[in-house]
């Protein structure tokens, strides 16, 4: 089973984080995520899942890289969750 890739896209940071299973190999956060970042990402730990939140617009070609690479999951702010949250800003 290939690497999993979490991503979340806030207004001034991307932090990301690798797991292997449950453990954690990797992760960091960047001031500006582009689709170079996450080519190297990707390249870097042979990423073969992505689960992707984000609070903007994402670009489309970085929507299309992890369409055409990877199984994906694009977390929606317009998605019914079993849970409730209660985050303020």
């Amino acid at each position: 089973m290939g690497l999993r890739l979490a991503i979340d896209v806030g207004n001034t940071k991307t932090k990301f984080a690798i797991f292997d299973g449950k453990k954690l190999v990797h992760n960091g956060q960047m001031i500006k995520f582009t689709l170079d970042d996450l080519l190297a990402l990707g390249k870097e730990h042979g990423v073969s899942y992505v689960i992707i939140s984000s609070v903007k617009h994402l670009n489309k070609d970085i929507k299309q890289l992890i369409a055409s690479d990877t199984s994906y999951f694009l977390l929606s702010h317009t998605m019914n969750l079993p849970f409730k949250i209660e985050y303020k800003t």
